[in-house]
């Protein structure tokens, strides 16, 4: 069995919204946690990830450590998150895509920034075969909607669609 499938991602050219990367920095760098404490995260899960099952709320609260002040720190440090923001700027998807010869599956989130059309469309133009399925949700579809993602993938699986 081979394939890949990409859940909301993969397919955006951050070059092509920010030519600069200094602006790119500027709009992309997430914003500080200093003297942010576990307390004031405890009440504002539910509130961001309205409608997501309690799981995947706790699973992006579980992208920070609680110090033993009650301080919140990242555990994806700031220095390695804009590494990975740069690499991805460096890229060209749609020239990467090429290169794929096994089928892709894209699922994409339809709520919420970012929306990228004509970026899925052009990604999924140079695949040797793709299938785009959009889905109502916003960016982290894997946490917001667990069920629906495997349901997709697993039709696609029965389908023969990656095999």
């Amino acid at each position: 069995m081979s394939g890949v499938v990409c859940v909301d991602g993969g397919f955006v050219d951050l070059k092509s919204a920010w030519p600069d990367w200094d602006e790119a920095l500027q709009m992309l760098t997430p914003p500080s946690l200093d003297d942010v404490r576990e307390e004031a995260l405890a009440g504002r899960g539910a509130e961001r990830y309205p409608g997501w099952p309690p799981e995947g709320v706790a699973a992006q609260l579980a992208n920070l450590e609680v110090l033993s002040d009650g301080r919140v720190r990242r555990r994806l440090s700031l220095e390695n998150h804009l590494k990975i923001l740069r690499a991805m700027w460096e890229q060209a998807p749609a020239e990467v895509a090429t290169k794929v010869k096994v089928p892709v599956l894209i699922l994409v989130a339809e709520n919420g920034p970012p929306r990228h059309p004509a970026q899925v469309d052009h990604f999924a133009a140079g695949l040797a075969k793709s299938r785009v399925i959009p889905m109502a949700g916003h960016h982290d579809l894997h946490a917001e909607q667990p069920d629906n993602v495997v349901d997709e993938i697993t039709n696609a699986l029965n389908d023969g669609f990656l095999q």
